[in-house]
């Protein structure tokens, strides 16, 4: 709702409407509060990579690295801010995507018992939500991507199936056997 009345207005008028109107202090409130929890592991994550200790691939580890080194406390607050730009980016797609799966297995019901206890099953085996897991599932791979190659995500699906158009061929022959009659 408020990026729809912010694009609304001329250009000159959307930095006092940020500033003023209460959906922008709302979202400034809460990337603040989202910083004021990213820095301490910014900075967690940063002690942990200058020693090496840290392993963990994560997208935070990925902005890090790439990073030049060392970081003052301006360069740390601009990296929390692009690790949410980054994470609110990826979440529509996601979000979508998820969406879309959903519907499918819910419009098919014959899949579900057999996706869910391939889940389960990699699940146990592999102790919990990793690669290894992943691997082991390729009944979910396949209907992920069959989801994607038929009905790919999108923010409104408006039919299951689209209009049959008829072909010119199939107009003429009926309007001749008519005339023939």
């Amino acid at each position: 709702m408020f990026s729809f009345f912010y694009f609304l207005l001329p250009s000159i008028l959307r930095l006092p409407f940020w500033l003023v109107s209460p959906f922008g202090f709302i979202i400034r409130h809460h990337v603040r509060s989202l910083k004021g929890l990213l820095i301490p592991e910014i900075e967690r994550r940063i002690a942990a990579l200058d020693s090496g200790d840290e392993r963990e691939f994560a997208l935070i580890n990925a902005l890090l690295t790439s990073k030049p080194k060392p970081m003052n406390a301006r360069q740390i607050e601009q990296c929390a801010e692009e690790l949410c730009f980054m994470t609110f980016e990826g979440v529509g797609p996601m979000t979508l995507l998820l969406m879309q799966l959903m519907y499918e297995i819910i419009s098919k019901p014959a899949y579900l018992d057999d996706l869910r206890n391939e889940i389960s099953t990699a699940l146990q085996e592999s102790g919990g939500w990793s690669d290894e897991a992943l691997k082991l599932m390729p009944k979910l791979e396949s209907f992920t991507r069959e989801t994607l190659r038929l009905n790919g995500p999108a923010p409104c699906k408006f039919a299951d199936k689209p209009p049959i158009a008829s072909s010119p061929n199939a107009n003429t022959t009926a309007s001749n056997e008519t005339q023939s009659q």
